[in-house]
């Protein structure tokens, strides 16, 4: 059977490189130089077969280096590259941060394939996302108040418009109305979801109730801890306080939705539509289809089903991983079922159903509708513990 090719050749020459992926997978591609004296198509082939290894490996910086090669084979000898080379390295110098470039990658893409290529929605919306990531401001300030503590990052003071518009494909009636939120001060945020390691270490270090949740053979360590409800979060949080002397606490739904926005209005902080939901969160897709029959499923493959280590995907502009996705993220809000009465201060609704507190981001479980910006809902009580419920912490920040 025949492997895949990047089908460059010389402009002018019937010869197309004839390398193929399949010859070549027993070669140590990490150190196997490519000869200069190969004909240049076939160089051109060996190096996107690195490049692809690269990424397997999520080396993306490698996989750039490899792929600069073939553009550099290109430009010397003149060679012929498909459209979606060009997309795909696009994805490469997105991962590897490198959003600048990523732009004009994509940019090249969309000249050559138009509207009729076979990426043009991802590549409108990797267009999208590179070029809000140029604009977002630098993250202020990352620290860690203890060694086992959560990674936080500061988020600045801002002003946002909360729920989701009337015309949003897959809303629901209880993210609206929309209303603007003004947040006064910057706070910090955890950069992930708090995990089974660091909920192991509160309760080796006496806290947390000793309560061990079961990650029901998903996995610990980096991976986001599951099955808690929220009166157990508030005794990790307790914990934090405890430990370290700092004001840390949960966020408020009107927190949460802004550092989930990060400074955008799409429905999701990659874009406006599901494409592109397997480099930027863990939701339902074709791995966990296998195992949700039935479920409306996101058309990608991202490899993990139930949950991801945290920090897998891309993080948001301001340097937040996984605010869509992998676990749904209890806050420190009443159950209320619309806004009307919300406050626009950033605070807490600390008035409504209490006897249920909100949930936001969906998860690895769910559907597309579910990872959006707006999205959210509520446990049944505040003792509900749910193979698809973590959380993330907030501190507020003292002079």
């Amino acid at each position: 059977m025949r492997g895949r090719r990047l089908a460059t050749r010389t402009k002018g020459s019937t010869r197309p490189s004839l390398i193929t992926v399949a010859a070549l997978c027993s070669l140590a591609l990490v150190t196997w130089p490519v000869a200069a004296d190969l004909d240049p198509a076939i160089q051109a082939d060996l190096h996107l077969v690195q490049a692809e290894d690269f990424i397997k490996q999520k080396n993306y910086a490698a996989a750039q280096e490899a792929m600069k090669k073939i553009l550099a084979l290109q430009e010397k000898h003149d060679l012929n590259i498909p459209a979606e080379f060009h997309f795909k390295y696009a994805q490469v110098l997105d991962l590897a941060g490198h959003y600048e470039e990523a732009v004009a990658a994509v940019t090249e893409y969309l000249k050559i394939a138009g509207r009729g290529g076979s990426h043009y929605r991802e590549a409108l919306s990797l267009l999208h996302t590179a070029t809000q990531r140029l604009q977002a401001p630098a993250v202020a300030e990352q620290f860690r108040d203890c060694a086992a503590c959560p990674e936080m990052v500061v988020v600045p003071a801002g002003s946002y418009v909360m729920g989701s518009p009337s015309s949003e494909e897959g809303r629901y009636d209880h993210e609206g109305p929309q209303h603007r939120v003004t947040i006064s001060e910057s706070f910090a945020v955890g950069a992930y979801e708090v995990t089974f390691e660091e909920w192991d270490a509160c309760v080796s270090a006496g806290g947390c109730g000793g309560y061990g949740p079961d990650d029901g053979g998903s996995g610990r360590g980096r991976r986001p801890v599951i099955n808690v409800n929220w009166d157990d979060v508030q005794r990790f949080v307790a914990w934090l306080r405890i430990e370290t002397g700092e004001p840390y606490r949960l966020l408020s739904e009107a927190e949460w939705e802004y550092v989930a926005r990060a400074g955008t209005t799409t429905a999701r902080y990659w874009g406006e539509t599901e494409s592109g939901q397997c480099r930027h969160a863990n939701g339902a897709d074709q791995t966990a289809k296998k195992a949700l029959d039935g479920r409306t499923v996101a058309s990608c493959d991202d490899g993990h089903a139930p949950m991801a280590p945290t920090g897998t995907y891309v993080a948001n502009n301001y340097g937040l991983y996984d605010l869509l996705g992998n676990v749904w993220e209890w806050v420190e809000d009443c159950a209320n079922d619309s806004y009307r009465g919300a406050p626009v201060d950033g605070s807490a609704w600390e008035s409504g159903k209490c006897s249920s507190r909100v949930i936001r981001g969906g998860s690895w479980f769910d559907e597309p509708r579910s990872l959006r910006s707006a999205s959210r809902e509520w446990g049944d009580t505040t003792g509900y513990r749910g193979a698809d419920v973590g959380f993330r912490v907030a501190r507020t920040l003292t002079p």
